[in-house]
């Protein structure tokens, strides 16, 4: 597929001596520069998966917490900070004995 991408001069400059070096062609280098960037990201959000708590979480009164993602609750915290609200705050000040 082709497409037009902005990149900046010098990080184009950087690209370009190093396929020559390499003696590939840009397009090669900036696919796999890609490809690599892509499977990080499966890596780190699969690690992530792994670190999520098993739902749903029972509160010993019997209250049950929905299950919710590590990722789904960073938004929640800066959503609920970005509007005035500090959630860390609140959570320990109404902990349950």
């Amino acid at each position: 597929m082709k497409t037009t991408l902005e990149i900046p001069d010098e990080l184009y400059r950087q690209a370009k001596v190093l396929a020559a070096r390499e003696n590939r062609k840009i397009e090669d280098l900036v696919t796999e520069g890609l490809r690599l960037f892509l499977e990080r990201g499966k890596k780190t959000q699969s690690h992530h998966l792994r670190r999520m708590t098993k739902a749903p979480v029972t509160i010993r009164r019997g209250n049950v917490i929905p299950a919710v993602s590590n990722d789904e609750m960073a938004k929640l915290l800066e959503c609920s900070t970005s509007v005035g609200v500090d959630l860390r705050s609140e959570a320990r000040r109404t902990r349950i004995p």
